[in-house]
């Protein structure tokens, strides 16, 4: 009797195998990802809700790179959000500030009046920053704060962030 070949026996063609294979590793890279969803946003245990974000909680917001970090600004872009600003804030994290957007571009005054910690300013026009002042502390008041330049945007941050991440005058900063 004549004698058979062996035949080999496949369960996949070579490119279904590839396929699960792949199938397989973008489900455990899924998998991975969920478990990061865990992590909270700050992960530092000393985070907690400042001043700020409970009061302006209602505000639009947007996140900006300033320097080397990124903030989130509260938009005062009317009267009375730009009149009231910061001023009883008793509180504000590092990565927080507020962006005054101004109807036109002028040398705009500002003032400590109510405030309760020292900010750093910065006034930007057309997406450059065009003049900085650090350190203000409330014990200026009744000071008025006024910029060498004109500028349609006025950030106003904690004190000590500018010497933080390094912001310059001339840096471009896109709101």
């Amino acid at each position: 009797m004549p004698r058979r070949k062996k035949q080999k026996i496949t369960l996949f063609s070579p490119a279904t195998f590839l396929l699960l294979v792949i199938t397989q590793v973008v489900f455990i890279l899924y998998m991975v990802g969920q478990l990061f969803l865990f992590i909270p946003y700050n992960v530092s245990d000393e985070y907690v809700e400042s001043d700020a974000a409970k009061k302006f909680e209602h505000y639009d917001f947007k996140l900006v790179e300033i320097g080397s970090e990124r903030y989130k600004l509260y938009i005062a872009n009317d009267e009375t959000k730009r009149t009231q600003g910061l001023s009883g804030v008793t509180s504000m994290n590092n990565f927080e500030g507020m962006a005054f957007v101004m109807d036109q571009a002028a040398q705009h005054g500002f003032w400590m009046k109510d405030m309760y910690m020292p900010l750093d300013f910065v006034y930007v026009e057309n997406d450059v920053v065009v003049d900085i002042i650090e350190d203000v502390t409330p014990e200026t008041f009744p000071e008025t704060i006024i910029p060498s330049q004109p500028a349609s945007v006025v950030i106003e941050l904690t004190s000590d962030q500018i010497e933080k991440n390094g912001l310059q005058i001339g840096d471009a900063l896109e709101l």
